[in-house]
């Protein structure tokens, strides 16, 4: 519902449209509250400094905040501002990676907590390599290059783990022993 919405986010290198309300990211996020009391002020200088009629006035209140965001998957940041404001998110390997970018850069712990869980219990073997994938497209982010480190490294110890088991496995049948 854009209509109720006074914050617009254009996303990606499609500068897709997403909404939200201020109000509710200010309050979840210091960095979205930063951003919004600056661009406040700019526009209340801009106001100050240019001499406006009644009607240009109106029109520039009712106008929504415009915000650009390069950096993140059109449906990542969707994911990213449904959280912010409802405190729930579905999530996969496609997602992890740029939602725990978001919800680092964002400061919001409960998600970034929420993403690292993820990481621990729901990656498959055949998962890991698509987040390994997703994490050089947010290589400029810190958390992506740690989750990058930590699933590659997770993923060595296994296929030392199965390397071991199979040794294990093997029967003794065969192989000949010094007396």
């Amino acid at each position: 519902m854009p209509d109720l919405c006074d914050v617009m986010f254009l996303v990606g290198e499609q500068r897709i449209p997403v909404y939200g309300l201020k109000s509710i990211l200010g309050t979840r996020s210091k960095t979205f509250l930063d951003m919004f009391v600056k661009q406040s002020r700019e526009d209340m200088n801009t106001k100050k400094k240019l001499k406006k009629s009644k009607d240009e006035k109106q029109t520039k209140s009712s106008m929504k905040t415009t915000i650009i965001i390069e950096s993140y998957d059109i449906e990542v940041f969707r994911s990213f501002l449904l959280f912010l404001h409802c405190g729930s998110v579905t999530m996969d390997a496609s997602t992890v990676v740029g939602l725990l970018c978001c919800a680092v850069e964002y400061a919001i712990a409960d998600l970034k907590r929420a993403c690292w869980e993820f990481v621990d219990t729901c990656l498959s073997s055949v998962s890991t390599d698509f987040v390994i994938k997703e994490t050089f497209r947010y290589e400029d982010h810190s958390a992506a290059q740690k989750l990058r480190q930590i699933v590659l490294s997770r993923q060595t110890s296994m296929i030392l783990k199965t390397r071991n088991v199979a040794k294990q496995r093997q029967s003794p049948i065969g192989k000949e022993t010094e007396v």
